[in-house]
């Protein structure tokens, strides 16, 4: 694959913001990319896709523009873990994947992507709760 200088440099800062996140910590979300038309009032809906995006597929794109549209969600964020509950990383390493998932959303204005600490639903929603406005409604996207 034949990269600019600046996709380089942007796989490097990346590939630095994957080492910062703590799965050890407390449940934390870093962002990615944030959503140009997001939520940025209280009582918003946001529709969370995780996924190990290994890589990004036509099906992640389906569900969670489908489920944007059909729940009238506000913004759609797909959250890839530096940690799995049921599996290890492998392929592509977690700053390229990030690398994809930014692409890939410049299409859809209403989406954000998102680093997260932890593998569990429960600690995915504390960590998402702490950078969203308060009584975000929070909707978590599932498929398989």
């Amino acid at each position: 694959m034949n990269l600019t200088v600046a996709e380089q440099q942007r796989l490097g800062q990346l590939a630095d913001l994957v080492e910062e996140v703590d799965s050890q910590a407390a449940p934390q979300l870093r962002f990615v990319h944030r959503a140009l038309e997001g939520i940025n009032r209280p009582g918003q809906s946001l529709g969370v896709l995780s996924s190990a995006f290994n890589p990004p597929t036509i099906a992640h794109v389906e569900m969670a523009a489908l489920a944007q549209h059909h729940f009238q969600m506000d913004e759609i964020l797909l959250e890839l873990s530096v940690v799995n509950v049921d599996k290890s990383v492998f392929g592509a390493d977690l700053g390229q994947r990030c690398w994809l998932l930014e692409n890939l959303v410049k299409s859809y204005p209403s989406w954000t992507v998102g680093l997260g600490s932890h593998g569990r639903f429960v600690d995915k929603a504390r960590a998402i709760r702490a950078v969203y406005p308060s009584q975000t409604n929070l909707y978590f996207i599932l498929g398989f």
